[in-house]
This record gives C-alpha cells, structure tokens and sequence, in this order.
C-alpha cells in the first residue's frame, strides 16, 4: 500500500492534470472513483484519500481524524476480503494485494500518462554507465521541467 498509493497519485495527477504540489481537486478524486467504483462518490473518495495515503504516507498508520480534527471512517487492511470495500457500518477495507496489482495494471495499460507531462517532476532516466566505469545501471534523477 505504501508504495501503491504515491503510483496512483502520480498516475490520476497526471490524468487530470494536475502539478504535484497542487492541492488534489475534484477532478482528482472523481477519477479516483472512476477506477474504484466501490468507493462511490467524491466525499467518500475524499476521506478514502485520507484515511489510506495520508494516514499510511504521513503517519505510518492508518489515519482516523483529518487535520480539523473530524472523525474518519474506520480503514482496515485485510487479505480475506476481495478488492476494495465500503463495509454496512461505513468502514473501509482493502485487499492490499488486489489494489496494488490494480494499480499496475492500470499504469502499463496507459503508462504514457503515468509518465506524463503534468508533474513538476520528470521520471529518472535509465542509462548504462559510460565506458571506462563498472559496468551496470545508473538512474538519474533531473531537475528539468516539463
């Protein structure tokens, strides 16, 4: 989850067009909704959003406030219950697995987009090092914008 969630930030920033210090919109979290239709609507994805990314990617855990102070629905990661899920009491739950692989499936089948000019940041090159170094692989990052 930790890293499938920054995969489909980029991925629906880019499909929205959206910079990656922009603050996410709507446009942002009907796509959301769109590639997960269990999640059903804009307000849901919205705390969605915050109870998986924000609450994993800044907290390490699973977020159960937002930053005013609002109750969250619960959030729960589970292997036993299929895809992404919107339980009877409100509460969340997510195959890790299945959403992760999802996710992958959704990036190479567009990863034109994935790889997108909308972020302020481009992906890092793949080169092989020049002759004369060990030989390998080297990435490297730029500071180019798009």
């Amino acid at each position: 989850m930790m890293i499938a969630l920054p995969l489909l930030e980029r991925y629906l920033r880019q499909r929205v067009n959206l910079a990656v210090q922009g603050p996410l919109n709507a446009s942002f979290y009907d796509e959301l909704v769109r590639f997960f239709p269990e999640i059903s609507d804009r307000a849901t994805a919205r705390q969605f959003w915050h109870v998986y990314r924000n609450g994993l990617l800044h907290e390490v855990t699973l977020s159960l406030q937002d930053r005013s102070g609002n109750q969250m629905p619960v959030g729960s990661l589970s292997h036993d219950i299929p895809g992404v899920t919107r339980l009877a009491d409100g509460a969340f739950n997510v195959h890790p697995v299945h959403f992760a692989e999802k996710i992958i499936q959704i990036i190479e089948n567009d990863f034109a987009t994935y790889a997108g000019t909308a972020s302020a940041s481009k992906l890092p090159d793949v080169t092989q090092h020049p002759s004369g170094l060990e030989s390998g692989t080297v990435i490297t990052s730029t500071s180019a914008k798009r």
